[in-house]
């Protein structure tokens, strides 16, 4: 059983980690149909996530992939694997939340501190694990996340603006460590990272040109849990 557990990547341990992590942090939420809904959904993506990534050479290259052994296929992440996991598991997210009428600022927020409070474990095992200086990078990301998540209590920290400063954390610790494959100036993780930034960035931009603020969707939200409880009773 040792030689067996040995045998998983450090990456699963860590992600394992991190999924008890937030599971955690959603049981100690109050019981309402946004933990409920936030809890069913991401556990989905996390099944998502890791399908995808591990049998992403199929998609990559399924030429290749199906003459190989089967074996071989399923015994690794390929590159970029983890990416192509990571875009699966977020268009799930938000064509689920879409589709139960959910995607809106009260459970898109619960959903970013989950994921944040998630990093936490995650990153504190890889940071166990891994050697300088990629354990210096694990180490200030551990600590910013337990910062981001401080910060999300806050009422004017929404969920685009959670995701915003994530994504600014990841990208500038991504500097401190060397990367190989570089896609012109940035490698595939960094390209991510400032993707995520300019995602959130032009949700703020909206409701500037809008005139809109999300603490009205918070509002309506609320009304709506009122309403709920009261047709209950």
């Amino acid at each position: 059983m040792l030689a067996l557990l040995q045998r998983v990547p450090d990456a699963w341990i860590a992600l394992l980690l991190g999924c008890v992590g937030g599971w955690a942090f959603l049981k100690l939420q109050p019981k309402n149909r946004a933990r409920e809904i936030v809890a069913d959904k991401l556990s989905g993506a996390v099944l998502v996530f890791v399908v995808f990534t591990r049998f992403s050479g199929i998609l990559q290259q399924p030429s290749l992939s199906l003459r190989d052994n089967l074996m071989a296929l399923i015994g690794g992440t390929p590159p970029g694997g983890i990416f192509v996991g990571l875009a699966a598991s977020m268009l799930y997210l938000i064509i689920s939340l879409w589709r139960k009428k959910a995607l809106d600022q009260t459970k898109l927020k619960l959903v970013a501190q989950t994921l944040v409070v998630g990093a936490i474990p995650y990153f504190a095992y890889r940071a166990y694990v891994d050697l300088h200086p990629y354990r210096f990078e694990d180490l200030v990301r551990c600590g910013f996340a337990v910062i981001l998540y401080l910060l999300s209590r806050r009422a004017s920290m929404y969920a685009h603006r959670v995701w915003a400063v994530a994504g600014a954390t990841l990208f500038g610790t991504s500097l401190l460590v060397p990367h190989v494959e570089l896609y012109t100036v940035f490698d595939l993780s960094q390209w991510t990272f400032l993707l995520i930034m300019a995602a959130s960035i032009s949700v703020e931009a909206w409701y500037d040109v809008a005139g809109t603020s999300p603490a009205a969707g918070l509002v309506k939200d609320e009304h709506v849990q009122r309403e709920g409880k009261r047709d209950c009773l």
